[in-house]
This record gives structure tokens, C-alpha cells and sequence, in this order.
């Protein structure tokens, strides 16, 4: 029996210590989690959706507009949306001044009659007043076919113009941006390419109002897309930016020293190489001389759709595309014999020493528009890169390549 007792007791002590470890104190962030009906992860994902959706549909109203555009009917819209705001500017300043507003009887004219309270000219047709309500809006909708404007087909290819050829033109493209980055992030690639290339469609080839190209040549390299990347470069031979013109140049690269493919050569790599260097020369000495750069280089993260041939955008194309040179074989090393055989006096692809020479005078004159631009400006809200500290990290760089002997 004492024997069967200890043993009772050695189990009631092992469950009493297991029932305690189950029910252990948990803390905030535990308890925060366990409440919660995802991790941030799953969260995230759900925000993304849920803007995804909101600006899809703002989009397909847009564009419903657009295609079926009424100047009568919208001037009315203008005028009914311009009457409410007034009314709730009306009504929130009265409750700011403490007005109470009295309540009138609403008049004659408002009254709506029914039945046989109804006049004559709105029930039968022996009246000369009388107007047949189908009839009526039979006419009505043959006069606003005859107004009606398709915008985005009369339009194509002008969106971009200056001024915009109709109000919502501008409004339009950036709501194809928006949708288009969303479409990014959440990896829904096809989806975001026929937003973006909708998006070049409309502005043009000649008013480039949009980074839709940027992305979506980034877009192809990251998925690894060369022909894709090609078949977009070719389209833009006159483009000035540094992710069509170096992306060009990187293809071309891979083309004629990896793949050797028929048609590519060294001659047709360096032309594309000498073309990017005239688009944008800050950009080809941070990428022969990376290592220095990487060194000095603080805040790039930070650049988002900078100017084209400016030092920001030679810095925000090799902060976040550098990774795919490095990762071609001898692609750095190329460009930086390049760099030394032009800067050395030879003329490759009609690119000279003169071209590459300019890095500091080019510099100065950012530096004095930006400080000029500063003057009397005090505002710590301004959203624009810092022209200024961006430029003295470049020359920086450059001045340790310069005492380091590579460029003499």
C-alpha cells in the first residue's frame, strides 16, 4: 500500500510539472503573435493586395472615361463635385464658428408629383408640352455618340506631350506606374509588363514623362530576359538613360565575349559602351573603379528616378545594377580597359579623352546649381536628392583614383 502511494505521488508531482510547463507565463511580443492572424509576412502581403485592387479598379474607371470621354456630361460632373465640396467647406466652417443653421420648409419647386397630382404635359401626349421620355432620351444618347471622344486611341503616343493634349492624360500615366510597380513588388511579372509597356505606349517616344522603361528593363535583367532587354533598347535608339544605354552596352558585352553569338563583335560591344559614355560618363568611372566607389559612397538607397545624365543617376543605376556586371564574367574588367584606352587618347566607337574629361567640370556646375538652387530656401522638407553631398562623394572617389595613378 506505502508502495502504491509514493508511486500515486511521484505521478501527481510528474503531472503537476507537466501541467506547469504547458501553461508557462507568455510574453507581450508572444502573445502579440498568437493573437495576431498572421506573421508581418503574410500581412504584408494583404496590404499589397488590397492597394493592388484599389488602384486597378481606379485605373479601369479611368480608363472607362477615357475611352468614352463626354466633355457636356463631364463639365456637369466637374460642376455637381465643385457644389458638394462648397456645401462641406460651408458646413465645416460653420460648425468651426458655432453657426447653427436653421432648418427651411423646402419649397414648391422641390415637390415631386405623383399619380394624378401630376400636370397634364408630363402624362399625355394630346398635350403640346408633352415630351415622350424615350423619345427624348433616344435623341439624348444620339447627340453625346456624336460628342463622345476615345482619348487613349485619338491620343496614343501624346500622352506625354506638353501640355497634355486632354486633363486626365497625365493622371492616367501615373496610375499605369502606380499599378505597374505594385505589379513588381508582389512578383507578378507578366502582369506588370503590359501595364508598363501600355504606359510607353501612350506618353510617346518624344515626351518621356515616366520611368516606365527603367523598370522594365530592370524588370527583364532581373529575370533574366536579354532578349526581351534587347528588343527594348532596339526600340529606343535615341533614349539617354543610363539603364537602356549601359544595360545595351552589358547585353552586347555577353553577346559577343560569352555567348558569341553571330552578328556581335567587339567592334558592336564597344559602340554600345562609347554610346552609354556619352549618355552619362559618371557612370563608366564607377563602374571601371568600383571598389573606390563602394568605399566612399553613402545614402545611394536613398536616389530614386533621378535625372538622366546626372551624377545621382550614374549612382542609383551602379548601386542597384552593379551586382549583375560583377556577375559577368570579365564585364568590369572590359569596361575599365575601355576607360584607360580612351582616356589614353584612343577614339573608340567616337568616343574621345575630351568626352571623359569633362567628370569635373561637370561636377562644379552641379554643385553651383544646387547651391544656387539652395539660397534662400531653408525648408527641410525638400524631398530632392542632395545634389551637393552626392557630388562630393563622387569627387571624392575620383580623387583617390587620380592619386592612386590609374588615370595619368
Amino acid at each position: 500500500m506505502e508502495a502504491t502511494k509514493e508511486h500515486n505521488n511521484e505521478e501527481g508531482i510528474e503531472n503537476q510539472s507537466k501541467l506547469k510547463s504547458k501553461t508557462r507565463k507568455v510574453s507581450k511580443e508572444e502573445r502579440a503573435q498568437l493573437l495576431s492572424h498572421g506573421t508581418q509576412e503574410k500581412l504584408d502581403k494583404k496590404r499589397l493586395k488590397l492597394q493592388i485592387s484599389r488602384t486597378k479598379r481606379e485605373v479601369e474607371s479611368l480608363r472607362g472615361r477615357l475611352k468614352a470621354w463626354d466633355d457636356v456630361e463631364e463639365r456637369q460632373k466637374e460642376k455637381e463635385r465643385e457644389r458638394v465640396t462648397e456645401e462641406e467647406r460651408k458646413r465645416i466652417g460653420d460648425i468651426e464658428n458655432g453657426v447653427k443653421k436653421k432648418r427651411k420648409r423646402a419649397g414648391p419647386e422641390t415637390w415631386k408629383l405623383k399619380g394624378a397630382a401630376r400636370p397634364a404635359h408630363e402624362v399625355y401626349d394630346f398635350d403640346v408640352r408633352y415630351v415622350d421620355p424615350h423619345l427624348k432620351a433616344h435623341e439624348d444618347a444620339k447627340e453625346k455618340r456624336k460628342r463622345i471622344v476615345n482619348v487613349i486611341c485619338v491620343h496614343k503616343g501624346n500622352f506625354g506631350s506638353i501640355p497634355a493634349p486632354q486633363p486626365y492624360c497625365r493622371e492616367f500615366l501615373s496610375l499605369l506606374m502606380q499599378l505597374g510597380l505594385l505589379y513588381v513588388e508582389a512578383k507578378k511579372y507578366k502582369l506588370a509588363r503590359e501595364v508598363l509597356k501600355e504606359c510607353m505606349d501612350l506618353e510617346g517616344d518624344e515626351n518621356i514623362v515616366t520611368s516606365s522603361r527603367k523598370h522594365l528593363m530592370r524588370m527583364y535583367l532581373e529575370m533574366n530576359r536579354p532578349d526581351s532587354a534587347r528588343r527594348l533598347w532596339e526600340r529606343l535608339p535615341q533614349d539617354q538613360s543610363c539603364w537602356i544605354r549601359y544595360s545595351a552596352a552589358l547585353l552586347e558585352f555577353v553577346s559577343y565575349n560569352i555567348l558569341q553569338e553571330e552578328g556581335s563583335s567587339k567592334e558592336t560591344a564597344e559602340k554600345a559602351l562609347s554610346k552609354a559614355i556619352t549618355a552619362n560618363f559618371f557612370c563608366v568611372f564607377y563602374l571601371a573603379f568600383h571598389s573606390n566607389f563602394e568605399n566612399v559612397m553613402e545614402y545611394a538607397e536613398e536616389i530614386d528616378d533621378a535625372e538622366e545624365g546626372t551624377v545621382e543617376e550614374a549612382i542609383e543605376y551602379c548601386h542597384s545594377q552593379l551586382e549583375y556586371w560583377k556577375g559577368t564574367d570579365n564585364a568590369l574588367d572590359w569596361v575599365k580597359d575601355v576607360v584607360l584606352r580612351i582616356w589614353n587618347g584612343e577614339n573608340i566607337g567616337g568616343c574621345s579623352k575630351c568626352d571623359l574629361e569633362n567628370w569635373d567640370s561637370a561636377l562644379t556646375k552641379t554643385e553651383y546649381e544646387y547651391e544656387k538652387k539652395s539660397e534662400g530656401n531653408d525648408s527641410e522638407e525638400d524631398e530632392e536628392p542632395d545634389s551637393l553631398m552626392y557630388a562630393g562623394m563622387y569627387r571624392t572617389a575620383m580623387d583617390m583614383i587620380v592619386d592612386s595613378g590609374h588615370l595619368t
